[in-house]
C-alpha cells in the first residue's frame, strides 16, 4: 500500500529568477539636450530679440527727431 507523500516532502516547483527592473527611459541629458541647456538658449534668444527691437526703435526715434 502506497502512502501519499507528506506536504513537507513533496517536490516543489523551481523558483523563477526575480525579474530585473525595466531600464529607465533615457534622461534628457543622455539624449543630448538638457532642460537647462534649452532654457539657456531661450533666454539668449529673448535677450537678442529684445535688444534688436530696442535698437531699431532707438534708431528710428533718432532719425525721426533729427528730421
Amino acid at each position: 500500500m502506497k502512502e501519499a507523500p507528506s506536504p513537507a516532502v513533496a517536490p516543489t516547483k523551481p523558483k523563477r529568477a526575480a525579474k530585473t527592473p525595466a531600464a529607465a527611459p533615457p534622461s534628457p541629458a543622455e539624449e543630448g539636450q538638457s532642460p537647462l541647456d534649452l532654457r539657456f538658449w531661450l533666454i539668449v534668444a529673448a535677450v537678442l530679440m529684445t535688444s534688436s527691437v530696442l535698437g531699431l526703435s532707438a534708431g528710428l526715434w533718432l532719425l525721426w527727431s533729427r528730421g
